[in-house]
């Protein structure tokens, strides 16, 4: 019997095996994309606000407890001397926001505070900016004004609140809004 007919066969399979083989050898496994994490978003605003909000801390509750709808409490730096400070605790009638809908919010509360003269909030200015107060008045009557989240969570828009403010939005957000 002749072997040559079975070489052919042979050297087919063997050709066939061998491509096969070459996926495995030829593809590596791609690295696994990082997960994305919420430090650059979060890091930024807190570093935006930090001045606005009194400290890197009450930056980071402001930003985590809009962001998370958990409870947000904030503290005064306390004075040489005095006693120390009680912190004002509160939750935005919000659902969680989203980091874009954080930095306008705090931006036009912001801006509210410092139509008002107020460039550096106490805790219990900066939840009535956001959450609204009710004051009453020396001759007994009571005074209340809607905070830029409770605004908001009435149905509101931003472009609204910001209207009601006396301000245009794009001029809040490009820094370039006059405090009204």
């Amino acid at each position: 019997m002749n072997p040559l007919p079975f070489r052919p066969l042979a050297a087919l399979s063997a050709l066939l095996l061998g491509l096969a083989a070459l996926p495995a050898w030829s593809q590596t496994a791609a690295p696994a994309p990082a997960p994305a994490t919420a430090a650059g978003p979060t890091s930024k605003l807190v570093g935006t606000y930090t001045e606005f909000a009194g400290s890197p801390e009450n930056a980071a509750a402001l930003v985590k407890g809009l962001r998370t709808g958990t409870p947000i409490t904030l503290t005064q730096a306390p004075a040489p001397g005095a006693p120390p400070p009680t912190a004002t605790t509160f939750t935005a009638p919000t659902r969680p926001m989203g980091y874009g809908n954080i930095k306008i919010a705090l931006a036009l509360a912001q801006n509210q505070l410092a139509s008002q003269g107020v460039t550096n909030p106490t805790p219990q200015q900066l939840q009535g900016a956001l959450v609204g107060t009710t004051t009453v008045n020396p001759n007994g009557t009571t005074t209340t004004t809607q905070g830029v989240l409770q605004m908001r969570a009435s149905g509101m828009g931003w472009g609204q609140i910001a209207n009601s403010m006396g301000v245009k939005l794009g001029a809040v957000m490009s820094g370039k809004a006059a405090a009204a």
